[in-house]
């Protein structure tokens, strides 16, 4: 996995697209400049032989839970775990430090699989359920 500090490219742009749903070009790019310009916040990407087909952004706070703010994988090589390997290699860079994710029924089914807890934030935009998604500190046993 290589962290994605440069500028967007046109296949992280449309994977972080993926992630965030159609919020629109002006979204994707307040994400970007974040990513590239605030240490607290990074994106990795995971690539095969010729581009990125993956990619992770987590907020690292000072203190507290980690927050995974995007995760994508190309549609062609969804349902092979490449999300759950983005995951478990940061967890493995932070081993002590819990998770947290936000997400909607989309998503939610994946964080529920990776034994997160979910809570049911209720209907926070019209017509669209919230999940708050928590994982305890990844065991590496």
């Amino acid at each position: 996995m290589i962290l994605l500090s440069h500028a967007p490219t046109t296949e992280w742009d449309y994977l972080l697209k993926a992630a965030m749903g159609d919020g629109g070009m002006d979204r994707r790019r307040v994400w970007a400049a974040r990513y590239q310009s605030d240490p607290a916040y990074r994106l990795y990407g995971m690539r095969d032989a010729i581009r990125v087909i993956g990619l992770l952004g987590v907020h690292y706070p000072i203190a507290g839970p980690l927050e995974i703010t995007h995760v994508a994988v190309h549609e062609r090589l969804r349902h092979r775990h490449l999300g759950v390997q983005m995951i478990g290699i940061v967890a493995l860079m932070y081993r002590d430090r819990h998770f947290i994710a936000y997400t909607d029924d989309d998503a939610v089914g994946f964080y529920r699989k990776m034994g997160f807890q979910i809570e049911s934030l209720g209907e926070v935009y019209p017509d669209r359920v919230r999940y708050r998604c928590v994982h305890e500190a990844f065991k590496t046993d």
